[in-house]
């Protein structure tokens, strides 16, 4: 249901939205950007269990979730609705999705048919991701449902948009708007460094394509089902020991 509308509450300063936009992006992309320098660092030795990755994929959705929710709600006095144009399909939504992630699947396989890619040349996480998926089908359970649509689609898309918006409501023009779109995928790419400099540059191309997406339709539901797909179908490629999925 939309904020009520109140003729006498000025409008909110967008400068207060970029405020709110920064509540989210420093802790969010904070954490992740430490938490990937520490594993190139130290190395990565074994994965959490799968509880301790259910957990987190619970706590993050709920905390960075929760905070943007609360910041949109009550500080920008906006709904969530507010981030998507109004009339919008959900069988649209659906078929933009199936599109973006099969888009971003071809390329990536073609990618990685192109170079060749070699088990040596994989990241460590992704290495070990892939054996314990293929080790436990409750493993894939975890990594393809909660992880995939909650801790990534859900949370990753919803901050996008919350920040994307924040962002282009303090600088309308189009040239300000895709810079915002090119930090805000920037910061996306380094929130992956646990998987490397490769990992860290495909999420950005990642990032941009998600984003521009939003950028052209405005539909927050077609990039977290986006997302959500590809992220499963990932997952899937590595539960069947798919090198070109990494």
């Amino acid at each position: 249901m939309a904020a009520p509308a109140d003729a006498k509450r000025p409008p909110v300063p967008s400068w207060i939205g970029v405020v709110c936009a920064l509540l989210v992006v420093i802790p969010y992309y904070g954490i992740a950007i430490l938490s990937g320098i520490a594993v190139q660092e130290n190395g990565i030795g074994e994965l959490p269990t799968l509880l301790q990755t259910l957990q987190q994929a619970f706590l993050i959705t709920g905390v960075f979730c929760g905070l943007t929710w609360v910041l949109l709600r009550y500080v920008c006095q906006e709904d969530v609705a507010s981030l998507s144009r109004p009339g919008g399909s959900l069988l649209v939504d659906f078929l933009h999705a199936v599109n973006i992630s099969a888009l971003l699947l071809v390329a990536q396989i073609a990618i990685g048919m192109s170079m060749g890619m070699e088990k040596h040349a994989t990241p460590e996480f992704n290495l070990l991701l892939g054996k314990q998926l293929q080790s436990s089908p409750l493993a894939l359970l975890v990594w393809a449902g909660p992880v995939a649509w909650l801790q990534a689609g859900l949370t990753e898309e919803f901050t996008r948009a919350f920040v994307l918006t924040r962002l282009w409501k303090q600088w309308q023009s189009p040239a300000a708007q895709f810079t915002s779109l090119v930090l805000m995928s920037a910061l996306f790419g380094m929130g992956h460094f646990y998987q490397g400099w490769p990992g860290v540059i495909g999420t950005f191309a990642i990032g941009m394509v998600f984003g521009f997406h939003y950028m052209r339709f405005r539909s927050l539901r077609a990039i977290v089902l986006g997302h959500g797909i590809y992220d499963t179908t990932v997952m899937l490629l590595l539960w069947l020991g798919s090198s070109l999925a990494m």
